[in-house]
């Protein structure tokens, strides 16, 4: 995996993040060791209607075909003479993010347990790896999930003999048992076979890596933020809003709310408080900034307020088998804009203190003084030099 996804100095790669919001997109390469982007794309996804399945998929060819083609023009319009310039051979590898609704996870707990003690070698060690992070325990788990296909892992902890180690740092022992608890991202098959043709075909069959978001996320959150013991990850999304929750060294589960912004812009629009989408999302913009005037706050505000109560439903119902007090565990937020912390404020859950988004200000040490356009794109290319 690691040769694969190796990203070389110099070297120009795409990047593309598919989800609810829309498509993002960016030209990169990498510069002492840290992205450095050429240059950012995005376009976002206006619905009138709630979307099912399919119809996602297609308005996300749409925007993706759109992308592509600003991307070609753009490359096609760098001067020769330029020392920035390259054309569309230079490219390497492309790399797919798939954010929700169109990836899934799943937790495994891969484990060999012998009657009798067993050296714990580097080649065993490297081998059980491997096994693990394909997330097939057994041919009936691959026949199960047949329609279904792996992206990416994140390998949470290690126990031997029932005392948890470092995977860093694998003690030379006798063992009875290896365990490890993996996180892992899906997609349906042909899903990703949809995106990935559509791709191949705008830029001439180049190489394509399919990954999910949320492992990104989640590295990107130790990197930067560093926490200990338990927290709460949410990420906002046009059609959705995606909850998990970290505790014990690993993911115990994350779930997917159906209610994002764009629900809420819907519903401006249908109470005639907003002419169009776009406007509406203006007005949820100012509301959640707190930017809003007195005046119009009060009469959108019961929208909004169902709107809440909806999404703290849904999480206490996603917590209900856990023992967790809400006020006491970070909570950490990623999302287009950095606004939804009125809307988190309000849902009265979580201590605000303990709220933290992702913002630009927390990238500027991996930068190189770069202005960051487009946050979730950078973070994306961040995790690849940095855990591939």
């Amino acid at each position: 995996m690691k040769e694969n996804f190796s990203l070389r100095e110099n070297k120009k790669y795409l990047i593309f993040e598919i989800s609810s919001n829309g498509v993002s997109a960016a030209i990169f390469e990498i510069k002492n060791k840290n992205p450095y982007v050429i240059k950012n794309f995005q376009k976002e996804l206006f619905l009138k209607y709630k979307p099912n399945k399919e119809k996602l998929k297609e308005e996300t060819e749409e925007k993706l075909n759109e992308i592509s083609s600003e991307i070609i023009s753009y490359i096609g319009k760098l001067e020769k003479n330029s020392k920035d310039f390259f054309s569309l051979d230079d490219l390497e590898n492309i790399y797919l993010f798939f954010s929700a609704p169109f990836v899934f996870y799943k937790n495994e707990i891969i484990k060999t347990e012998k009657s009798s003690s067993f050296s714990l070698t580097n080649k065993f060690f490297k081998n059980f790896l491997n096994f693990a992070k394909l997330g097939l325990q057994s041919q009936e788990f691959k026949n199960l999930n047949r329609g279904e296909i792996f992206l990416n892992e994140k390998i949470h902890n290690l126990n031997i003999n029932g005392y948890p180690v470092s995977i860093s740092k694998i003690p030379p022992a006798k063992i009875k048992e290896i365990k490890t608890f993996i996180f892992n991202s899906k997609t349906e098959k042909e899903t990703k076979k949809y995106f990935e043709r559509i791709l191949e075909k705008n830029f001439m069959q180049k190489k394509i890596f399919s990954l999910a978001s949320t492992p990104a996320f989640l590295e990107n959150i130790n990197l930067i933020f560093k926490p200990e013991g338990e927290f709460v990850f949410i990420n906002f999304y046009g059609e959705d809003i995606e909850i998990g929750y970290f505790s014990e060294n690993k993911v115990v589960f994350v779930g997917n709310i159906s209610h994002g912004k764009n629900t809420l812009a819907r519903e401006l629009v249908s109470s005639g408080f907003s002419k169009n989408l776009e406007e509406a999302k203006s007005l949820y913009n100012m509301y959640v900034s707190g930017t809003i005037n007195n005046s119009s706050q009060e009469k959108i505000k019961h929208i909004f307020k169902a709107f809440e109560k909806q999404i703290k439903s849904k999480i206490e119902d996603f917590f209900e088998s856990e023992n967790i007090d809400f006020k006491k565990v970070s909570v950490f937020v990623n999302s287009e804009n950095d606004k939804e912390n009125f809307i988190l404020r309000d849902l009265n859950l979580f201590d605000e203190n303990r709220i933290k988004f992702f913002k630009k200000n927390d990238l500027k040490d991996f930068s190189d003084n770069q202005e960051i356009l487009n946050k979730n794109i950078f973070l994306k290319i961040k995790y690849l030099i940095n855990f591939f």
